[in-house]
């Protein structure tokens, strides 16, 4: 949803696992998620964005990897022609003990123009 220079979107994500092909650790069949997030132009061809990621817990009997997700992911986008790079850090906010406390994220997506 634009709002002149700025943009705000949500995902919701459901994910099923096939247990059949897995490795014999105990997880749950099925996971929930979602990400809030907004992006700002900073100028033609660069964007900054921040958004919220949650996630139901993947492992059952793990400790503090069977609770559920909360990070934040703070971001650069340049644009250049049909790609774009993007280069991020991950912070997970609520509890420090369920993964690594912080995370480097790049990407690089190709979207032609119409």
């Amino acid at each position: 949803m634009p709002f002149g220079r700025s943009t705000l979107y949500g995902t919701v994500s459901f994910t099923v696992f096939d247990k059949a092909n897995e490795l014999p650790i105990s997880t749950y069949n099925q996971q929930w998620g979602g990400t809030v997030g907004g992006a700002y132009s900073i100028a033609e061809n660069h964007e900054g964005f921040l958004q919220l990621l949650m996630y139901q817990p993947l492992f059952q009997d793990m400790g503090q990897l069977s609770r559920a997700s909360y990070e934040i992911h703070i971001a650069y986008r340049y644009k250049w022609e049909d790609l774009k790079f993007e280069l991020g850090i991950v912070e997970n906010v609520f509890w420090v003990y369920n993964s690594p406390d912080w995370g480097v994220s790049a990407g690089i997506t190709y979207q032609p123009k119409d």
